[in-house]
C-alpha cells in the first residue's frame, strides 16, 4: 500500500492537466551531474495571448539540487497592479523521492521588489525551498494573468553550473495577435499547430549538460539557448502599438510620452537667466545639465504605466526627483525652452554585455534604461547621474545600439564607443626608502574615460573614512598608513585626479646588508586567469586600457644598486604591449612602465596564448632590484 501511494505521489497529475511521470528519487544521468550545481528535471512554460493587452502564463519547474551553491532553493515570482498570481504552490522531495513538505500560496513571503525605490507596485512571492540533506528535489507551479502587456520576456533555458533534462516553451496566440521569434545560440524551428482557433508554437530542449564559468568568457546570453519573442500587437490602457518594426515601436513610445514637457513660468525665467551669457548650444547644454544634476536626484518610481511612460516635467520640477525616463524628459523640456531639440533614447544598461539590436525582432524587454540624445551637437546625456560630465556615456551604455524616440517613430543608432586610448591611467610617484626597508610614498594618479568612473563614484558617494578603507583594501602593499588621500574629478571632462601620501614600514625586505625592493607595488598587473585543462568557449577581453607609470625611488644614504634583473623590457603581441625601463643616477632609481591591453575576441584554443602573455606582464611587474650597503 505504501509503495502504491508513493508511485501515485511521484507520477501525479500536474496543475495544468498534463499527466507526467517522474520519480524524484531515481538515479540521475551522469552526463547531467557533471559540473552541475543543480539539474532542471522539467521546466515547462506556457504563454496564452488572449488579446494585445491580455495574456496568461503557466509554469511548472522541477529541479534537483546537488550543491548548496545552487540558487534554485529560493524561488521568486513577481507581480504588480497589471498582473496577478492566481495559483502558486511548491513541494520538496528528499533523495528517495519522498515528499518532505508542501507549500501553499499563503505560505510564501510577500515583499517589495525594489527596496531602493520611493514608490513601486512591483512585489514578489518568495519560497525558501531549502532542505537539510543533499541531493533533494523541488517542484513549484504557478499561474499568472496579465493585462497591459508590452512584450514577452525572453526565455532563458539554463544558466551556468546547471544542466537541463527537459525544457518546454509554448506560446498560444490570439486571432488578432501573432508572434515574431528569434533563436539565440540554438537551431530549432518550433512545431506549429492549431488549437481552438489559436496558433500554437512549441519549442523543446533535452539533455543539456552544465557549463562552467570560464575566465574572460562570453556573456551567458551568448552561450546558452535564449528564445526571444515579440507579439505583433501591443496595448497599454488605451495606447495601442505594434512590435513589427523598431519604427512602429518608437512611434508607440513617442505617443506614450508626448506632451509631457511643460514647465512653470518660474523655471522658464530661471533657464533664460542661466543661459543668457552662453554663446553656443554646447554651453547651454552644459549649463542646463549641471542644473539638472545639482537640483534633482534619481529615484525609481514604478507605478503601473510609469514603467514605460515618463512623469511630466512639472512633476520633476516640483518634487526634485525622478527615474531615468522622468529625468531625461525633464532635461528634454529645459533644452526645448532654449530651442535645442533632443530625443529620449531607449538603451540596455549593462557593463558586461553590449547588446546589438537588429531589425529582425523588436524586443522591448531587452532594454532597461533611458538616456537623452541632442542631434544638433551630437551630445549624449546620462540624466540619472549627479556627477558625470556632459557628453560622457560610461561602460554601461557606451558602444551599443540604442533606439531614438522621434515623432516619425523609432530609429536605431549606435552610442559612442570608448576606445582603449580613451581609458588612460597615468601616475607618478616618489618613494623614499629607509635603510631598513621602510618607505614614504607620495603619488599623483590621473585617470581618464572608463578608468575614472570608479574614482568619480568614490569621490561623491564615500565618506573620507570609507575612501581610506577602500584604498587600503585595494592597494597591493603590506600594512601601511595613510597620511593624505584626496580624490577630485573634473566636472566637465571624464578625468579624475587622486593624490595620496603613505608610510609603509615594510615596503622592502631586508637581509643583512641588502634590501630587496619591489619595483611596482603601486599598480601591478593582476589579471592572469587560471589554468584550464580544456577551454570550451571563445575568449573575450571586453575592456581595453592604457597605463603609464613613472616611479622615482630615492635610495637610502650609503646604498647602491647591486643588481637589476632587466633594465629594459619590451613585450608585444596582438593582446597588448608592455614596455619597462630603469635608469639609475644621482642616488635615484627611475622606473618607467607603459602597458596597453587590447580588447580582443579569440577562439577557445588561443586562451593559453593570452594567459601566457598576461603571465609575462605580471612577472615583469613583480621584479625586484637589490640594494647593498
Amino acid at each position: 500500500m505504501k509503495s502504491f501511494f508513493f508511485i501515485l505521489l511521484c507520477i501525479g497529475i500536474s496543475y495544468y492537466g498534463q499527466a507526467q511521470a517522474m520519480t524524484y528519487g531515481e538515479d540521475l544521468p551522469k552526463e547531467l551531474i557533471k559540473d552541475a550545481y543543480d539539474i532542471i528535471r522539467l521546466y515547462e512554460k506556457t504563454i496564452t495571448i488572449k488579446s494585445p493587452r491580455e495574456r496568461e502564463e503557466e509554469v511548472t519547474k522541477v529541479v534537483t539540487i546537488l550543491n548548496r551553491k545552487s540558487g534554485e532553493d529560493i524561488q521568486i515570482i513577481d507581480y504588480d497592479q497589471d498582473s496577478k498570481i492566481t495559483h502558486l504552490e511548491a513541494e520538496i522531495y528528499d533523495n528517495s523521492g519522498k515528499l518532505v513538505r508542501k507549500f501553499k500560496k499563503k505560505e510564501a513571503f510577500d515583499e517589495s521588489y525594489y527596496s531602493g525605490s520611493l514608490a513601486t507596485d512591483t512585489r514578489y512571492k518568495r519560497f525558501n525551498l531549502r532542505h537539510n540533506q543533499l541531493p533533494y528535489t523541488i517542484k513549484y507551479r504557478y499561474k499568472k494573468v496579465y493585462k497591459n502587456c508590452l512584450g514577452l520576456i525572453p526565455f532563458y533555458v539554463q544558466s551556468y553550473d546547471q544542466s537541463v533534462a527537459s525544457a518546454k516553451y509554448t506560446v498560444k496566440t490570439d486571432d488578432e495577435v501573432d508572434i515574431i521569434w528569434r533563436a539565440r545560440n540554438f537551431e530549432q524551428e518550433p512545431t506549429i499547430s492549431n488549437e481552438k482557433n489559436r496558433k500554437v508554437y512549441r519549442w523543446e530542449w533535452k539533455n543539456l549538460p552544465a557549463i562552467v564559468v570560464e575566465p574572460y568568457g562570453p556573456n551567458f546570453k551568448q552561450i546558452f539557448p535564449v528564445l526571444e519573442l515579440a507579439p505583433t500587437k501591443i496595448q497599454y490602457d488605451d495606447y495601442k502599438g505594434s512590435l513589427t518594426t523598431w519604427e512602429a515601436f518608437g512611434k508607440f513610445m513617442y505617443t506614450l510620452n508626448q506632451d509631457r514637457t511643460e514647465i512653470s513660468e518660474v523655471l522658464r525665467a530661471e533657464i533664460k537667466k542661466m543661459t543668457a551669457a552662453a554663446e553656443t548650444p554646447a554651453e547651454k547644454i552644459a549649463i542646463l545639465y549641471r542644473y539638472l544634476q545639482e537640483n534633482t536626484r534619481y529615484v525609481s518610481v514604478q507605478l503601473g504605466i510609469g514603467g514605460w511612460q515618463s512623469f511630466p516635467a512639472t512633476y520633476v520640477e516640483k518634487n526634485k526627483y525622478g527615474d531615468c525616463k522622468a529625468l531625461s524628459n525633464f532635461m528634454c523640456a529645459m533644452l526645448k525652452e532654449v530651442g535645442i531639440e533632443s530625443y529620449l533614447t531607449i538603451i540596455q544598461l549593462d557593463r558586461d554585455y553590449k547588446r546589438t539590436w537588429d531589425s529582425t525582432l523588436v524586443a522591448p524587454y531587452n532594454s532597461n534604461h533611458m538616456i537623452l540624445y541632442v542631434p544638433e551637437e551630437d551630445i549624449w546625456l546620462e540624466c540619472t547621474s549627479s556627477y558625470s560630465p556632459p557628453n560622457y556615456l560610461g561602460q554601461s551604455t557606451e558602444g551599443r545600439t540604442a533606439l531614438l524616440i522621434t515623432p516619425e517613430g523609432g530609429r536605431l543608432i549606435e552610442t559612442p564607443k570608448l576606445m582603449p586610448e580613451d581609458n588612460l591611467r597615468r601616475s607618478e610617484a616618489t618613494i623614499v626608502l629607509s635603510p631598513k626597508g621602510a618607505a614614504e610614498i607620495k603619488s599623483t594618479v590621473q585617470q581618464f574615460g572608463a578608468e575614472q568612473e570608479a574614482m568619480r563614484y568614490y569621490q561623491y558617494e564615500f565618506s573620507q573614512k570609507e575612501k581610506e578603507e577602500w584604498f587600503l583594501k585595494n592597494i597591493d602593499l603590506p600594512a601601511c598608513f595613510i597620511k593624505t588621500l584626496d580624490i577630485q574629478s573634473q566636472p566637465d571632462e571624464p578625468v579624475a585626479n587622486t593624490r595620496y601620501s603613505l608610510e609603509v614600514p615594510r615596503f622592502a625586505s631586508q637581509a643583512g646588508k641588502r634590501i630587496f625592493v619591489p619595483l611596482n607595488k603601486l599598480n601591478p598587473f593582476k589579471h592572469v586567469p587560471r589554468l584550464l585543462e580544456a577551454r570550451q568557449h571563445p575568449v573575450q577581453v571586453r575592456h581595453g586600457f592604457h597605463e603609464s607609470d613613472t616611479f622615482t625611488f630615492r635610495l637610502p644614504a650609503g646604498f647602491t644598486v647591486e643588481s637589476i634583473p632587466e633594465k629594459t623590457m619590451n613585450l608585444s603581441s596582438e593582446f597588448g604591449q608592455y614596455q619597462m625601463k630603469i635608469d639609475v643616477k644621482d642616488g635615484e632609481l627611475i622606473y618607467i612602465r607603459q602597458l596597453e591591453i587590447y580588447p580582443v575576441t579569440l577562439p577557445a584554443d588561443r586562451y593559453n596564448d593570452l594567459r601566457n602573455f598576461y603571465k609575462e606582464i605580471s612577472k615583469a611587474d613583480d621584479m625586484k632590484v637589490v640594494l647593498v650597503r
